[in-house]
């Protein structure tokens, strides 16, 4: 009724307290206490540092796919084998069954004259089964035994050497049965993160007749310079610097043999803190590499703005681009002059694997148990700064910077595009290239020479053009100036 006041006995406010206690905590059977143990207990399980000195071999990140599947519907293929599973994680998929035939072929291939020692290599893999086991996800090994999963590497070591024979020794793939189509998918997957294999096993398998172990590294190395070498420049001072090179090292031999100087012999065995968990680690380090005056910067800490853009602005700015050196992903350097600019940049070569290559040396760059700087995704980001359309890709290639095999200017600008989005760089990697830029585009004095040269002076005709205006300009009051003496 109105008006009415309701009144609530002890009893059943003692008991509505109850019913609200057990809303407030059901779904979490937490304690507090449990709660605050869970913070103090962090900073021992930080996944962000590697626990253990030895790298595992990761799936790809999820924040990783995340990325790519919100960018492109399709983007899940970067990072699945196409022709070959290498480990455990895509073995047995459907798809991939004519590639367990092809490892078959390339494993008899390995072994046609020493078929004596398949089951010596096997029983080396079976003994180091379990230190090979810890290198996957656990549970991705849980349904193989020993046998099963040393026969597995075994094989897929076995067929990766045989490959990589071929690809550098042999160069003929008759001899292999293989077609040119299943040669470019098998390259492209071995270097996916998902589809490695531990180089122990690599090792294990050159230790015997079959191949030697440094024989065999040398054949790795040999590899792995093919995938990131790209053409040379064919102009006459390359030729000659070549020429002069080899005139250099016949020198030294006769040198050597001169004087009975006992030639070192080339370290193939990597040192042991500096050995690769896999191939695409082995990939990794070959890109990055460690020039002198790389694009990693320890110097003092400069301001990260940047108000420059594409390689179209920066020309306009008066900055030139020259090529490295070197294929270093680092070897990135800008020298400043008097009005002029020059931006160094290593070469590239842009193909239908390299967006696979990049997409999983990121990937490898972001697992939670591997220690580093970021460098390649580093460097995506930076080209990604200076690719903005397919004119500054047209400027990259006239330089032999970026050699173009994929196809249009504007599918690379695209392809870069698509590899940078929702990156995160380094904030230390290129650091002083970047402050070098930056402060040769705020200085006015430069930017308006180099932009009255990039307007008015930038082909031969306006040249000859402005240098007959100021001669014309010239004779015109040389008339005056002379009835003036007079």
């Amino acid at each position: 009724m109105a008006g009415s006041e309701v009144i609530i006995s002890m009893e059943e406010l003692h008991e509505m307290r109850k019913v609200i206690q057990v809303k407030a905590t059901s779904g979490s059977t937490i304690s507090r206490q449990e709660r605050f143990d869970s913070i103090r207990k962090a900073k021992h399980n930080n996944t962000s540092r590697p626990q253990t000195p030895k790298t595992r071999i990761q799936k790809v990140p999820s924040v990783m796919r995340h990325i790519i599947l919100q960018d492109t519907k399709d983007g899940g293929k970067y990072f699945e084998p196409m022709m070959v599973s290498i480990g455990p994680y895509h073995h047995g998929t459907d798809k991939l069954a004519p590639g367990e035939e092809l490892k078959r072929k390339l494993t008899q291939q390995f072994f046609s004259d020493h078929e004596k020692l398949i089951e010596v290599l096997y029983e080396k893999i079976l003994q180091e089964i379990q230190n090979l086991r810890d290198c996957y996800d656990v549970e991705s090994t849980t349904k193989y035994d020993d046998e099963a999963l040393a026969w597995m590497l075994f094989v897929d070591g076995c067929s990766v050497l045989s490959y990589i024979h071929l690809c550098v020794e042999s160069g003929e793939p008759d001899e292999y049965k293989l077609k040119n189509h299943e040669i470019a998918f098998v390259r492209q997957d071995l270097f996916l993160l998902e589809n490695q294999l531990p180089f122990q096993v690599l090792e294990f398998l050159m230790s015997e007749e079959v191949i030697q172990f440094k024989e065999g590294m040398e054949m790795i190395k040999k590899f792995i310079l093919m995938i990131v070498t790209t053409p040379e420049r064919r102009g006459w001072r390359q030729q000659w610097r070549k020429r002069w090179q080899q005139c250099q090292q016949l020198c030294q031999q006769l040198r050597q043999k001169c004087w009975k100087q006992q030639q070192q012999q080339d370290n193939l065995e990597l040192p042991t803190e500096e050995k690769p968990s896999h191939l695409l680690e082995l990939l990794r380090k070959t890109l990055i590499g460690e020039p002198e005056g790389s694009g990693a910067d320890t110097g003092k800490k400069e301001n990260d703005w940047q108000s420059f853009r594409d390689v179209t602005e920066l020309r306009a700015a008066g900055i030139h681009l020259k090529r490295s050196k070197t294929h270093f992903l680092l070897d990135v350097s800008f020298t400043p002059r008097f009005i002029f600019g020059y931006l160094r940049l290593p070469p590239i070569v842009v193909d239908d694997s390299t967006k696979a290559k990049f997409l999983n040396l990121i990937a490898y760059e972001m697992c939670p148990d591997f220690d580093n700087k970021f460098e390649v995704t580093s460097y995506i980001c930076f080209l990604d700064s200076l690719i903005d359309q397919a004119d500054d890709v047209k400027k990259l290639r006239k330089k032999c910077i970026l050699h173009n095999f994929l196809g249009s200017d504007e599918e690379v600008a695209k392809l870069f595009n698509e590899i940078a989005t929702d990156l995160v760089p380094s904030p230390d990697i290129y650091r002083h290239v970047k402050a070098g830029i930056q402060k040769h585009y705020d200085d006015i004095g430069k930017a308006w020479i180099a932009e009255f040269v990039h307007s008015h002076l930038s082909s031969p005709w306006t040249v000859i053009a402005f240098i007959a205006a100021v001669t014309a300009f010239a004779l015109s009051i040389v008339p005056y100036v002379h009835k003036d003496q007079k």
